[in-house]
């Protein structure tokens, strides 16, 4: 049995608007990349952001 210590691999993403469900299984690049669930937070409302809208900054 492996120790992960409070995180599983794995994110859940939930729309409600659309009523869909996504488990995104990212590598461990990416937890050391974005260490921390701050840090983290801000790269997914980040990337939200920018998707929508086409730019970041306005």
């Amino acid at each position: 049995m492996s120790n992960t210590y409070g995180y599983h691999k794995k994110i859940l993403h939930i729309d409600l608007t659309k009523q869909e469900i996504e488990v995104e299984e990212p590598n461990d690049v990416f937890y050391r990349k974005y260490i921390g669930s701050g840090i983290m937070a801000a790269y997914y409302l980040l990337k939200k952001y920018e998707t929508e809208n086409g730019s970041v900054f306005t």
